[in-house]
């Protein structure tokens, strides 16, 4: 557990922190755009937000994370991270 908490911080720990200090929904947002294959315009649809607006807060969401969207290794960590914290508050 100790392992995956640290996993979890390391990846998602400075998105989970800002969305709780600022009362955003970044996590959320983040988490839509990679299951929708990081397709703005499908994000903005099932968020019901414009495209603009969803491509500010990916680029915020980079900014605060540190890393770059468009790369392969990047997601696939990000995801990893979501399964981790999903597997973790289930337990």
């Amino acid at each position: 557990k100790e392992e995956l908490d640290n996993i979890l911080d390391l990846t998602l720990g400075r998105l989970l922190k800002h969305d709780e200090e600022h009362q955003t929904d970044l996590v959320h947002i983040l988490d839509t755009y990679l299951s929708e294959d990081c397709n703005i315009l499908r994000t903005s649809e099932l968020l019901f937000a414009h495209r603009n607006t969803i491509k500010y807060k990916i680029a915020k969401i980079q900014e605060i994370l540190l890393c770059d969207l468009k790369d392969v290794n990047t997601c696939f960590n990000i995801r990893l991270a979501y399964k981790i914290k999903r597997f973790l508050e289930i337990d």
